[in-house]
Parts: structure tokens; sequence; C-alpha cells
């Protein structure tokens, strides 16, 4: 009756189950603290120095440009054709 003894495993086998819940929720809260201070902000922006009244320069030409998509348009595509529809594109000159 081979199923009824249990092997000693090196790691995590050989804890109860309580400590490899705790284990895990200290892992589990430790992870969530790096997301959470990898999203922060620092306390100068880039924005901070632009001047409120910003008067955009004529732009020459438009830029000629190509753009070739995957076999059939889907989902990812998105973006580029709300930038058409929107007017993006024509506004920055492209």
């Amino acid at each position: 009756m081979i199923g009824r003894y249990r092997l000693p495993i090196r790691g995590f086998g050989s804890l109860s189950s309580r400590a490899r819940r705790a284990i895990g929720v200290w892992g589990l809260a430790c992870l969530l603290a790096i997301g959470l201070c990898a999203c922060g902000s620092s306390s100068t922006s880039s924005t901070a120095s632009v001047p409120v009244h910003v008067v955009p320069a004529r732009l020459g030409h438009p830029t000629q440009a190509t753009l070739i998509l995957d076999f059939t348009p889907n989902a990812v595509h998105a973006g580029i054709y709300r930038g058409l529809a929107a007017g993006y594109y024509k506004r920055e000159n492209i």
C-alpha cells in the first residue's frame, strides 16, 4: 500500500497546509506591494514645465505614411480606426 505513505519531499511538501497558506499570503502581499510601488508617480511631472496657453505651430505639408495591418482587420486595430474616424492623424498632419 504505497499510496498510504507520504514520501519526504524537499521544499514546501514537508510544511503543513497552514504554513503553506501563510507563505502564499505573504508572497501575494509582497507582489501586491511591489506592484503598487511600481505604479507610483514621481513628484516632478513633465507637464509641469509646459506653459498653460500653448499655441500650436503651423505644420507644413502632410507626411505620407503607409500602414500595413494583419491579414484581416480585428479588435487590436481599433485604436487605428478610432484615430482615423476622430481625425487625430489629420490633426497631427500625418
